[in-house]
């Protein structure tokens, strides 16, 4: 999966061009071929890009192996806090990490660890194709116990059938659709900007 060039990385890359012009900390979970990783360095953020040990980051750090300034590639294994990276973030990206519902929890343990309980904590940016996984992603963000409190997260009014899509290969995916969410004490704008996203846009 991790090997793949997905329409959300596409959309997540767009949504960094049109509304992060400041530079910021950047931490991207789940980076696959490092798509977004590059582009956030090329606006002149500060990025750190994660993926599974093994495999997945060894192929991320070779498609980042160009000598591209500010960019940081560390192996983070979602639920493993202890390879998590410990510094100052403003912003996390998650392109396409709701791919598979048994994921999810791993994944959430992972981002709610990045909020604690005086700071308000980076703001997050998830783009993804419309699957059932990325609902099960929503609901389990919205109960996270440091995260569910300090982010504002927008219900996406879309049709129930958007979300009974799985596993699809790409030319078959819906549009991916966009949110960037805001702590509640430091909003940056968009906050909440939940919106679908065409190949073509």
């Amino acid at each position: 999966i991790g090997g793949a060039l997905w329409p959300a990385s596409l959309a997540a890359a767009r949504v960094l061009v049109a509304h992060f012009d400041r530079p910021l900390a950047v931490l991207e979970l789940g980076a696959g071929r490092g798509l977004v990783a590059a582009v956030a360095a090329a606006l002149g953020h500060t990025v750190v890009a994660t993926d599974a040990p093994g495999a997945p980051v060894d192929r991320l750090r070779a498609s980042l192996a160009a000598g591209i300034p500010n960019i940081e590639v560390a192996a983070h294994a979602w639920g493993e806090l202890r390879t998590l990276p410990r510094r100052r973030v403003d912003l996390v990206v998650c392109a396409d990490c709701a791919y598979d519902s048994t994921a999810v929890a791993a994944l959430v343990t992972s981002l709610d660890a990045l909020y604690d309980d005086d700071e308000a904590g980076p703001d997050l940016l998830l783009t993804n194709e419309q699957r059932t996984a990325f609902d099960a992603l929503l609901r389990a963000l919205r109960a996270a116990p440091r995260l569910g409190r300090r982010l504002d997260l927008a219900n996406l009014d879309l049709p129930e059938s958007a979300w009974q899509i799985d596993c699809l290969p790409p030319h078959r995916q819906p549009p991916p659709i966009a949110a960037v969410y805001g702590t509640h004490r430091r909003r940056r704008h968009p906050v909440l900007v939940p919106h679908s996203l065409s190949s073509s846009s």
